[in-house]
């Protein structure tokens, strides 16, 4: 069908195809996360679900927390249940810009990368490139 101006129309047809997940032959085993890790230190003393409860309330997803406490040499067993000022914090790398944001934490936490040993041959050394931010230091 031509307009009465004699101008001509191009109709284009456009399938679009989706295979649902059921179709395929094989799956994946489990979802796989881009891990960010982070020292959260200067908190008061509070233990792991606490935190992850403040986490949540900012919309973080939080894949694990662990309280980290000075290393000892006594026996006492050390668990996510004992209060700690610091935390290891793992969460999935689409919510590092929550993470690092100054107004997701009170004044004067301070936000690192985690740092990892590195054990090599020469015995452990840690890595001394570590990004250090505390909140306060950051304009709201």
């Amino acid at each position: 069908m031509q307009p009465l101006d004699g101008s001509v129309y191009l109709y284009l047809t456009v399938h679009i195809f989706c295979m649902q997940p059921t179709q395929y032959k094989i799956s994946a085993s489990k979802v796989v996360y881009r891990k960010k890790f982070y020292d959260i230190g200067n908190v008061s003393k509070t233990c792991a679900s606490k935190f992850v409860d403040h986490l949540e309330s900012i919309d973080v997803k939080v894949l694990s927390c662990y309280p980290v406490f000075k290393r000892r040499d006594d026996k006492i067993k050390l668990d996510e249940n004992h209060p700690s000022t610091s935390f290891r914090l793992c969460v999935d790398e689409k919510y590092a810009e929550i993470v690092e944001r100054s107004s997701s934490w009170p004044d004067y936490v301070q936000v690192r990368n985690w740092v990892f040993n590195n054990n090599s041959k020469s015995g452990s050394t840690r890595n001394a490139d570590v990004n250090v931010r505390t909140c306060s230091d950051v304009k709201r």
